[in-house]
């Protein structure tokens, strides 16, 4: 059915517009020749006293080390714990739903456990840690910014991957425990 549509909206996609008839066109008149251009020199760049937009060089040499400390720092955190807790959340809300309501019913079930604790706990506000701070504002504004987006990339990634592999395993055995309680052991609510 997917296939269809795809194929259908590709030949639409292909199909020419029927044409119309063409009128024809008038020559436009003969155009002179210019003069020759004269070179212009680019102007050069206007500086204020401290620099471009007011930022020094030595405040952006800051700045850019700071962003790269900041990334580094966040490379250097651990995300493991946030993610298996999230696989756990994913396959704990997950087997209860398939094995209650079943796997159709609670789809809508499986698809929150899966995503949620990566959508809303991955991209929590983390503060840097302390000590990271050099006294200098462009250095420590970069490396805050960075190490925040960094780390909260970071987990809401593994968080999400996670939820889904948790959410999964959780359908999984929630439909062989339906399986075992209704067809193995005669089990009716």
């Amino acid at each position: 059915m997917l296939l269809a549509l795809c194929l259908s909206a590709l030949a639409l996609a292909e199909e020419s517009p029927p044409s119309a008839p063409v009128e024809p066109v008038e020559p436009a008149a003969p155009v002179e020749p210019a003069a020759p251009a004269v070179p212009v020199e680019p102007a050069a760049p206007v500086e204020g006293p401290e620099g471009l937009l007011g930022v020094t060089p030595e405040q952006h040499a800051a700045y850019l080390e700071g962003r790269r400390l900041g990334v580094e720092a966040a490379r250097a955190e651990g995300v493991v714990g946030p993610a298996l807790l999230a696989g756990a959340i994913g396959f704990g809300l997950s087997a209860p739903a398939v094995l209650l309501v079943g796997p159709c019913c609670g789809a809508p079930i499986v698809s929150l456990a899966a995503f949620t604790p990566g959508a809303t706990l991955g991209a929590r506000s983390t503060a840097p840690p302390p000590g990271m701070t050099t006294g200098d504002p462009s250095h420590d504004l970069a490396f805050s910014q960075a190490y925040t987006s960094a780390l909260s990339q970071r987990r809401t990634t593994t968080m999400l991957i996670f939820g889904g592999v948790g959410a999964a395993a959780g359908v999984g055995v929630g439909m062989v425990a339906t399986k075992l309680l209704l067809d193995e052991w005669g089990y009716t609510w």
